[in-house]
């Protein structure tokens, strides 16, 4: 019987980038990081894949470019445009058997873990659930297997992206989400890999933030019960956090169809995430940002754009304007989108590459958070109004209705067109935005005046109060 050669990620092609010039192609994350100055990005299609496989590289250099507190060194490396590929090289070299696909220390996996085999569609549970596969890429039945570059892209965006719930499994009821799962995660974008990288190479929080190769072997044993907490300390362990045991299956053609999988790491806290931008929450305290699904992405972008002091915006951009001495041309920020109301439920996934308004300052910070929480009170609005109007109908149907007509889009659109026309008052902006809301139920509802009357004398309201509390 001929033995098969194993896969590992830094040797074997699974990584998709753009050369300077030509078709992208694949390569090993070695030569990714080695000749970054000669491509121009990551090439991977899915949204979430390109989010973690950025991610991964970056662990990467945190190990072999320590960020320093003095940036002469990192401003060094961005001018000349290369990474140090015999550091590098030689730091990979000596953990090479961790990023073995199988084997004893298989990357990212558990080598022992004995569960009742599942499909490695367990694996993409992050794409959209109950839609089409033809859309989403993800077959309900029978779904193919995967190749070995394949399953080691599926399986880096499964353990960045993972979704809590029921799991009761190998000691765990309820497993948590991967500790970055459900927020808005912004990088900056540069002209090459390179450059994009150390772009976001923001200083690490803590000495002991160790990437998972440079762990002890994670073992059955250990993840049982949820037995081993890991807090994600900084990027190193948030880029690599083990989320999920999982024990890849290959099928005698060395293709992937099923997988062992259950409950990894531990954590308490949230995670010191570089590329999570905070808002302050009026209950719950400081937050990660989420994207909203009815909103343009850019005001997302506004929320991470370091405007003004404090802590609330992402390690990573700020770590670009500190090392470049302005904002990047381009930031991208990336997510999986699930349902507030129905929180294993997922939306879809995003990412988008916005280029930062020039002159965006405190104005335009003001605007959208007046906005955010002239939005808020409007929902409640709706959601009475519907109520209004169908008294019989439970608050799950309102909640489906409301997602069906989508109210709120027409508002953020409004918002957004002020936002990139400028010089408009922030009370006007907000009275137009609302204005549409109105206009889009007055559509659906002309034939409830008493309704409509209702959503008009209260959005108006809301209207007036917004302009009270700005100019008060």
């Amino acid at each position: 019987m001929i033995k098969r050669k194993a896969f590992n990620l830094l040797t074997d092609p699974w990584l998709p980038v753009l050369p300077a010039a030509g078709p992208p192609r694949s390569v090993s994350l070695l030569e990714a990081l080695t000749q970054a100055h000669e491509f121009r990005g990551l090439a991977l299609a899915h949204p979430l894949e390109h989010v973690a496989a950025l991610r991964l590289l970056l662990a990467v250099l945190y190990r072999v470019t320590p960020p320093s507190s003095n940036l002469s060194d990192m401003q060094r490396l961005y001018r000349e445009g290369r990474l140090p590929a015999d550091a590098i090289e030689g730091y990979l070299k000596k953990h090479r058997e961790r990023f073995d696909l199988e084997g004893e220390t298989p990357f990212l996996q558990v080598p022992d873990l004995e569960t009742t085999p599942t499909a490695i569609t367990v694996l993409t549970a992050d794409l959209p659930q109950g839609g089409w596969p033809l859309l989403t890429g993800r077959p309900d039945t029978d779904p193919p297997p995967l190749t070995p570059a394949q399953a080691a892209r599926v399986l880096l965006v499964h353990q960045t992206f993972a979704l809590g719930g029921l799991m009761k499994r190998h000691g765990v009821t309820a497993a948590l989400d991967a500790p970055s799962a459900r927020f808005a995660l912004f990088h900056a974008v540069g002209n090459t890999l390179a450059r994009t990288l150390l772009l976001n190479l923001a200083p690490p929080t803590a000495p002991a933030d160790l990437p998972f190769w440079e762990r002890p072997q994670p073992l059955a044993a250990d993840v049982e019960g949820y037995r081993t907490r890991v807090q994600p300390l900084g990027p190193a362990t948030s880029y690599t956090y083990l989320s999920r045991a999982v024990r890849l299956l290959p099928r005698a053609d060395g293709r992937y169809a099923q997988v062992h999988h259950a409950a990894g790491w531990f954590y308490d806290e949230l995670p010191h995430d570089p590329m999570l931008a905070w808002a302050e929450h009026p209950t719950r305290g400081r937050v990660p940002h989420r994207l909203d699904p009815e909103r343009e992405a850019a005001f997302d972008l506004l929320a991470a754009l370091p405007v003004g002091e404090g802590s609330r915006y992402p390690a990573t951009l700020r770590h670009a304007l500190a090392l470049t001495g302005d904002l990047p041309p381009y930031v991208a920020v990336g997510a999986l989108l699930t349902d507030p109301q129905r929180p294993a439920k997922v939306l879809g996934h995003r990412l988008e590459r916005l280029r930062p308004r020039k002159g965006a300052g405190e104005e335009v910070l003001a605007l959208l958070e007046a906005a955010e929480r002239t939005a808020e009170a409007a929902r409640k609005v709706v959601f009475h109004a519907l109520h209004e109007a169908h008294p019989q109908a439970s608050n799950e149907q309102i909640a489906s209705r409301y997602r069906t007509l989508n109210p709120m889009t027409p508002y953020w659109n409004a918002v957004f067109e002020a936002y990139t026309e400028g010089g408009l008052r922030t009370p006007d902006v907000l009275a137009a935005a609302l204005r549409r809301v109105e206009e889009t139920l007055a559509i659906r509802y002309a034939n409830r005046p008493r309704m409509l009357a209702l959503l008009s004398n209260r959005l108006r309201a809301l209207a007036r109060e917004s302009e009270e509390v700005l100019h008060g």
